[in-house]
């Protein structure tokens, strides 16, 4: 017996997205789910023909993102029932709390203040941090004792590296090449 969980959806909200196994046992082809769908669903007024008003009109629906990220046409799209009947939903973020941060800044900010957000399975990468996010000190100083640890470890290796070349070539003058 699942228990249905109560979600208020809003306008900019992002969800992760996962088929139910029960999703795709129903397919004859397992990809045929995640061919292009990215499982990252954005809230959005979502344009629906209404056959009696003879018009288009919104509806509140949760997009997918593989075709990009606010782009209603050409992406798959649930209302909440239909997301909640085929899948599991997870709050990510919501688009309106963060802002576009630039790659080489992530490693200023704490984790738990960035997002990334992807189309065409991660093939286009969109970073953002939290509106309001301060830089991290720590964020960087971390992230630059890993730089540090790496380059010493790479000497390291480059010296052992010159102490076994030094060698061979030593034992190659006394013994010469066998």
């Amino acid at each position: 017996m699942s228990r249905e969980i109560k979600v208020k959806l809003k306008l900019g909200d992002v969800y992760n997205f996962v088929w139910k196994k029960e999703e795709y046992d129903k397919q004859s082809w397992r990809g045929l789910l995640d061919h292009c769908f990215e499982g990252l669903l954005v809230v959005m007024n979502y344009p629906q023909w209404n056959e009696k008003k003879d018009k288009y009109e919104d509806e509140i629906r949760l997009v997918d993102t593989f075709w990009g990220i606010n782009i209603t046409d050409n992406n798959k799209s649930f209302t909440l029932k239909e997301a909640q009947e085929k899948g599991n939903l997870e709050f990510y973020c919501n688009l309106n709390d963060i802002e576009k941060v630039e790659k080489y800044d992530l490693d200023k900010y704490d984790d738990n203040d960035l997002f990334m957000l992807h189309d065409q399975h991660y093939c286009s990468k969109y970073y953002y941090k939290r509106k309001g996010a301060k830089k991290s000190p720590t964020k960087r100083i971390s992230v630059i004792e890993k730089e540090i640890k790496e380059i010493k470890d790479n000497i390291e290796y480059e010296i052992r590296q010159i102490e076994w070349l030094s060698t061979e070539k030593e034992n190659i003058k006394i013994k010469g090449l066998e």
